[in-house]
């Protein structure tokens, strides 16, 4: 008895001796006289936009996703076009009328929209189905195939939602991205994801300037908006890598807004023409004409009688602005010229 009554009041001691150590242990980490540090501030968005929120991507796709728009494009598909058996002339079956789907974006009230010029390729009716699923026809004001633009107009009796239009050249690699559009026909999803590169290139033609974004593209988001975090428009999603994921690519607004201009005004682009055949600076060029950098773009080639020959422009000239503007290479002065109407 006396031994059990000496290990209760042993174990006692214990406990009471490990109930005083944590409170001590306690007070020492969290005294009564220590401030507690203010929570920090979030981030503060300092970039070229003013941001609804910072990440707020449900925020940006409520305040776009009014004026973006569905467009269904329907053209006729001969017989044999898909495979199909040749038929005799006649035939009821030897046309057939398919219909592709994208994605538009509203850009004025008065109902013009920016779409993929592939999207409304030989198209024999183009409809435009709006936020409150009514739907309109199309009228196709232009269309440039080598930027692969596409200008749509479309009446509408209610007031239209307009997409404002960004700056693309204050992109900055690494920032949020939005993305909306149809894939598959699943209509007006969004997608997410960040501006991985810009002035990419794909197909190696001229007016190629590409912002590559790791934003989920598919079948259907063409001609759909890449938005910033202040639900600017600043590219129009265009191409993808089907042999890659997250790998996508999208037309940069401001090479659009000088198309839109042309083709709301001529109903197609006309594009400059200088004369020159320009290469950009290698090493090897830069070191042997004794240049600075390699910045500026080498004249390898002048057509005869051009604006070029005329102006005295001789081969292994090097051309480091146009109208003012850095020329950094070949590219841009190729856009440069386009942008400058004959005359100019």
């Amino acid at each position: 008895m006396k031994q059990i009554l000496k290990l209760t009041f042993v174990m006692t001691l214990i406990a009471v001796i490990s109930t005083i150590t944590l409170i001590s242990l306690f007070k020492m980490l969290y005294p009564k006289n220590v401030v507690q540090r203010p929570a920090l501030p979030a981030l503060n968005f300092s970039g070229a936009y003013s941001p609804i929120i910072q990440n707020d991507i449900s925020v940006v796709y409520e305040r776009a996703n009014p004026a973006v728009v569905r467009v269904t494009a329907t053209r006729v598909v001969q017989g044999n076009e898909e495979g199909d058996l040749d038929f005799p002339e006649g035939h009821p079956d030897v046309d057939k009328r398919s219909r592709g789907v994208g994605t538009g974006c509203i850009v004025d009230k008065s109902g013009y929209i920016i779409t993929n010029q592939h999207v409304i390729d030989s198209a024999e009716q183009v409809r435009i189905r709006l936020i409150d699923n009514s739907e309109v026809p199309a009228e196709v004001i232009g269309a440039d195939k080598a930027t692969d633009i596409a200008l749509l107009k479309i009446s509408a009796k209610n007031t239209l939602s307009v997409m404002p239009l960004g700056d693309s050249s204050r992109l900055r690699v690494g920032e949020t991205v939005v993305a909306i559009g149809n894939p598959y026909s699943y209509d007006r999803s969004v997608t997410t994801g960040i501006i991985s590169a810009t002035g990419r290139k794909v197909f190696n033609t001229l007016y190629e300037d590409y912002i590559q974004t790791d934003a989920a593209i598919n079948v259907g988001n063409s001609g759909g908006p890449l938005l910033n975090l202040a639900g600017e428009l600043i590219g129009i999603n265009t191409v993808i890598r089907a042999d890659a994921n997250g790998i996508s690519f999208a037309i940069p607004i401001n090479q659009i807004k000088q198309i839109i201009a042309q083709l709301k005004t001529y109903r197609r682009v006309v594009r400059g023409f200088l004369g020159v055949q320009p290469d950009n600076i290698s090493n090897e060029i830069r070191d042997g004409l004794k240049l600075d950098n390699n910045n500026g773009a080498l004249v390898t080639h002048i057509t005869n009688d051009s604006a070029a020959a005329k102006a005295g422009l001789q081969v292994y000239d090097v051309i480091i602005k146009f109208g003012g503007k850095p020329v950094f290479n070949k590219d841009t002065l190729y856009r440069y010229i386009a942008e400058t109407a004959p005359g100019g």
